[in-house]
């Protein structure tokens, strides 16, 4: 807000804060562990994030979400294909994407308390 005074959207929660940083230092930690860049760890995000939501996403999707070229995105989640991480599967002309059951069981226990912050799972 401009006049200095702050609503309740605006607060600062420090323990909020802290916990996205301590699973944030995870996630670091896992894609150190499995070799991943975090283009890599993000793009795993987005699809996890769309099966969650219930909407997988196509390339052109994480693209326009994340601002990445769609090229780049492509041949990204091509090498996550190939490393067993995620897959597709078509539905007419689109590939949507979806995460392994390796990658979910990786990730999960980093996925699941952002899944539950978000309001996608009960807390």
């Amino acid at each position: 807000m401009v006049d200095g005074s702050s609503s309740q959207s605006e607060t600062f929660d420090g323990q909020l804060v802290y916990r996205l940083l301590k699973i944030r230092f995870a996630f670091c930690e896992r894609c150190q562990d499995a070799k991943l860049a975090p283009i890599e760890m993000g793009l795993i995000d987005m699809v996890h994030l769309g099966e969650l939501e219930g909407r997988p996403y196509d390339a052109s999707s994480i693209s326009g979400a994340t601002g990445l070229s769609r090229s780049t995105v492509s041949r990204r989640l091509r090498q996550l294909e190939k490393r067993g991480l995620i897959e597709q599967r078509r539905a007419g002309r689109n590939r949507y994407y979806y995460c392994t059951d390796e990658a979910r069981g990786f990730f999960a226990p980093l996925l699941q308390p952002i899944a539950r912050m978000c309001g996608f799972i009960p807390g």
